[in-house]
Order: C-alpha cells, then structure tokens, then sequence
C-alpha cells in the first residue's frame, strides 16, 4: 500500500496501523499545499532530481524537481550525535543531510519500483496554506489518483466524486495527526 499524506499522519498511519517498512519518502514532515502540485503531476515529476536545503529556522526542506517542497522538521542537525539517535519520530545526527539522502533515495527507489497506485490523505489545514477555495477548485479537476481528505467544511460532508473522497472532520482545524491515522483505515 503506498499511502502518502501531507504531514505525520503518515508516519502514524505506517509505524502504529500498518507496521509496515516505509515504502515512500514522504514520511515525518509537511508539505502543506504542495500535495495538491503532487497529486497532480505525479506522472510527470522526476522524484531523482531533488535537493536539500534549510528555512530560515534551518529546518530541513527536500526540494523535488523545483515542484514539490518538502519539510522534514523531525529531522535535526547535532553535533554532539556522532551517531543516529532517535527519538520517537525524531532523529539527532551530526551527518543529518547525509541521512536524509540516503533515506529519500532507498525510499525513492521502493517506490518508484513498486507497481502501486499512489493513494493520497490529506488533513486540510487552513494553517497550512489550505483554503475552503482550494478546495472547490481541487474537486474540479479530474484527479487520477484516490484522494481522501479531511476537512473542516460540514457542506462537503459525505461528498465522494470519482477518486475524491471529502470527510467531514472537526478535528481538521485543531488536528490530532495520531487520531487521523486511525481513520485512514475505515476511509481506504
């Protein structure tokens, strides 16, 4: 199953529900908006063609094919980690970028290997750059790919169209990313 989302959930999703190896990069960090760009250029984005660079709060960002921005904020340089420690979901090491590398490109590799169909959940943020707009513009295109979302407007409640599925979440504005997990399994 190749379930991508577009902050932890996904990691709870695999590690607590699943307990399965993680099978794609997109794992313990955000990607706020940029999973909307991902779902619709799937087929064309080149995942091999990344880089790696830092925010303002020097936290981690894999950059795929100038399209995709990804922030890995469980992912910290420490000098004094000469080698990998790990707590929970975070990681301490004074060779970080080096990590990240090695982790995005076996995981890159798993999946681009796979002959799976990418399965999406997103948890629709206003915080995160996601609107109520987005939305009505998102569920307009003709999405190839499953999408499940949970979000915070009880007026889309219940709505499934083709490979949409919108569910009417309150948590969605307050958001418990280990809660939503759980919930992945009775939407797929």
């Amino acid at each position: 199953m190749l379930v991508i989302t577009n902050n932890c959930m996904g990691g709870y999703f695999y590690k607590d529900e699943m307990k399965i190896q993680y099978n794609h990069p997109f794992f313990w960090g955000t990607m706020h908006d940029d999973i909307l760009k991902l779902i619709l250029n799937w087929d064309k984005i080149n995942f091999k063609k990344y880089v790696i660079t830092k925010d303002e709060k020097s936290k981690y960002i894999l950059i795929i094919d100038d399209i995709i921005k990804y922030k890995l904020i469980h992912y910290h340089f420490s000098s004094r980690d000469i080698t990998i420690r790990k707590n929970d979901h975070d990681v301490f090491y004074n060779k970080i970028e080096e990590y990240i590398k090695e982790k995005y490109e076996t995981r890159i590799n798993r999946m681009l290997n796979s002959n799976e169909k990418p399965i999406f959940i997103i948890h629709w943020l206003k915080s995160d750059g996601f609107t109520e707009e987005k939305l009505e513009d998102f569920i307009k295109k003709d999405i190839k790919y499953k999408t499940i979302i949970f979000m915070p407007y009880e007026k889309y409640k219940n709505y499934i169209n083709k490979n949409i599925k919108l569910i009417y979440e309150p948590l969605s504005s307050t958001g418990s990313t280990k809660e939503l997990s759980k919930k992945i399994f009775n939407n797929l």
